[in-house]
């Protein structure tokens, strides 16, 4: 991530991971889903977790979802300061799975688990447009489903 005196680190899309990286590139947060038993997975996977199908399609997400877990980190990975903390978070998307990401535009006091939040971009590079999340605005998310 740019900014805050951190390095920047950019993500290294793979044959497994290109088609997720095609589809952020277009705005489009996406998961695998197995064809054959419906389990949503993330991060890709070549066979499902659940019944080992390679029967794997792309589905692309709503990008709503709940902070599930976070961190806030106060120094770079090579040990130096940041001139701003950043939120390293968990997200539970209301399809059912989880993305490690960042909290963005929200103070590390206002963070909360359970907080409502939605995917927003930021551009890295030509080839990489990162999925980064943000407090949702009030009327733009729904309820996470049950």
């Amino acid at each position: 991530m740019s900014g805050g005196g951190a390095p920047v680190f950019l993500p290294e899309p793979s044959w497994l991971t290109q088609p997720f990286w095609d589809l952020a590139n277009k705005g489009i947060l996406s998961r695998q889903r197995c064809a054959d038993c419906q389990f949503e997975m993330f991060p890709p996977q070549f066979a499902c977790r659940q019944c080992l199908s390679t029967n794997l399609e792309w589905m692309a997400s709503t990008g709503l979802g709940r902070l599930y877990s976070y961190t806030i980190l106060h120094m770079a990975p090579d040990g130096s300061p940041l001139t701003e903390p950043k939120i390293l978070a968990d997200v539970d998307l209301e399809e059912g799975w989880h993305m490690m990401t960042n909290i963005v535009d929200c103070a590390p006091e206002a963070v909360a688990c359970g907080m409502a939040v939605a995917v927003t971009w930021q551009r890295l590079s030509s080839a990489i447009n990162l999925p980064v999340f943000s407090p949702a605005r009030r009327g733009n998310h729904r309820s996470m489903k049950e």
